[in-house]
């Protein structure tokens, strides 16, 4: 998923996403030991975890890019949730407007 780093500028009609939100789950052919890169959960990674349980990998991600750019920073995670992963990335947003 996309998102906005700064979530005021959601409204703003030429502001594009800066952050890429995802969930890592570990399938056949990955190797565990290995943190994600980019993948995206699908039916086939939701299977095999539940078969072989979940890696230390798994979980929420979240990357950095300029607007409609390619990721431009190391996936960050791994989050239990999509919220913690996304509190993460806005973390010091609302710092920065306080200055």
């Amino acid at each position: 998923m996309q998102a906005y780093s700064d979530p005021k500028r959601e409204s703003e009609p030429t502001a594009l996403p800066d952050l890429e939100v995802w969930k890592h789950t570990t399938f056949e052919g990955d190797n565990p030991d290995e943190c994600p890169r980019g993948t995206v959960v699908g039916p086939q990674e939701e299977e095999y975890q539940h078969e072989h349980g979940p890696t230390e990998c798994d979980g929420w991600y979240w990357q950095a890019c300029s607007p409609g750019c390619l990721p431009d920073s190391e996936p960050i995670g791994p989050f239990a949730t999509k919220a913690e992963a996304l509190a993460d990335a806005r973390q010091g947003t609302d710092e920065e407007e306080a200055r």
